[in-house]
């Protein structure tokens, strides 16, 4: 929730009020259909949605013989999305759109939205903080406004309408809104990915900080006409009315132990940092390597969280597709039914066949999921993979 240049005591009900009506919601009709607004060609092939065969052949090999076989259905990725409407995501800086309207349209435009573009290959749950104000409270915790629902159209469409009509207000619970929804997303149908949201420090603690934790001093806001410096802490107690001067504090020890336990259950959490999350790079960094997603492809300097680098849809929709890349490339591939005779299994990839191999191809887990291998598997991580597939009715094809 960056903060700009104000009276100490007008600051917090400039930043959570916004300058939108509430009764005029963003202009995104357009954005919702394939109006051929977003500029520049940043569809990532990466995840492209290959459209079904209507027939393939998986009986290749020389004891395979002629044999028919049929395609299992694959269990749904589940990524479940902490998306953050404090008050500074009415935001432009300048530009066309806020904040607010260029992430929906990333993530929902009929030709470029990231959700969309991922399609049926996940399960999709949405959450928003924080929750709505109660009277002067602008740090309510979030909570869930849709469970996780396999991606479909009607799916996405019901998204965009939720999202179209928030009023971006108040500050950013985010430690308490992912300590509220934890029990919701340690019990996600694995594989399972959490992506955080934000364009800010997350903040509203109960704890007293610092001047240098202060979000008021480190984006060098006013108290009257005496500037929050290390010699003024402006998130003191003794200054502000209560409920607002230390609600202030960057909340990052408590964000990152909430995303800490995720991990552990086996739930890694992604973090995307809109513009204004400059000052708190450092702490998003942390929740990156928290949640066991920090980047490992940025030069030295970048950020490891996933940073939009402009309030432009393009910025916005690079920045998460790398992340949808990375949600669906596991190697590992759950099954809606795990065939009885698993000698008749079979793996192709982009319609190739991919021999049973637990070296270079594939192999079966303990658990019943389908595991790629060795080069095919660097293939799906590298982006390099439309389409996998695991039928059944032919003799498996081994190395």
């Amino acid at each position: 929730m960056p903060l700009r240049r104000l009276s100490l005591f007008t600051a917090m009900l400039a930043v959570s009020t916004g300058c939108s009506d509430p009764s005029r919601p963003p202009g995104l009709d357009d954005g919702y259909r394939d109006s051929g607004s977003v500029s520049g060609d940043v569809h990532n092939p990466s995840f492209d949605v290959a459209p079904a065969d209507a027939s393939f052949n998986c009986s290749a090999g020389p004891d395979a013989g002629v044999c028919a076989c049929s395609e299992i259905g694959q269990k749904p990725t589940s990524l479940y999305v902490v998306l953050d409407r404090s008050g500074s995501m009415n935001d432009a800086d300048g530009g066309d759109q806020t904040k607010w309207a260029v992430i929906t349209v990333a993530l929902l435009h009929a030709k470029v939205g990231v959700l969309r573009r991922l399609g049926t290959r996940i399960a999709v749950g949405l959450a928003l903080f924080p929750g709505p104000a109660v009277g002067s409270d602008m740090c309510t915790t979030g909570d869930e406004y849709m469970p996780l629902t396999p991606g479909s159209p009607a799916t996405y469409d019901k998204i965009a309408s939720i999202l179209r009509y928030q009023k971006p207000l108040g500050g950013t619970p985010t430690a308490p809104t992912l300590a509220a929804l934890t029990p919701k997303i340690k019990a996600l149908p694995k594989p399972a990915f959490v992506l955080l949201a934000t364009d800010g420090a997350p903040n509203c603690g109960t704890t007293p900080c610092t001047w240098d934790r202060c979000t008021y001093n480190v984006e060098g806001a006013m108290y009257g006409t005496t500037p929050c410096d290390s010699k003024l802490n402006c998130c003191d107690k003794a200054l502000v009315p209560v409920g607002s001067g230390w609600q202030a504090c960057i909340d990052a020890d408590a964000t990152k132990a909430a995303i800490t336990e995720l991990a552990s259950a086996g739930v890694p959490t992604f973090v995307f940092g809109a513009p204004g999350v400059g000052p708190y790079s450092a702490d998003l960094d942390e929740l990156a390597r928290a949640g066991g997603t920090a980047r490992e492809d940025g030069k030295p300097g970048e950020p490891l969280y996933y940073a939009a680098t402009a309030i432009t849809q393009d910025a916005f929709v690079s920045a998460l597709s790398a992340v949808a890349a990375k949600v669906i490339d596991s190697c590992l591939i759950s099954l809606d039914e795990v065939p009885e005779d698993r000698g008749i299994t079979n793996v192709l990839v982009d319609g190739a066949l991919v021999p049973q191999d637990p070296v270079d191809g594939w192999s079966w887990t303990p658990d019943g999921r389908v595991e790629l291998r060795g080069a095919t598997c660097a293939k799906v991580k590298a982006g390099e993979v439309t389409n996998v597939k695991v039928a059944v009715g032919c003799k498996t094809v081994t190395k």
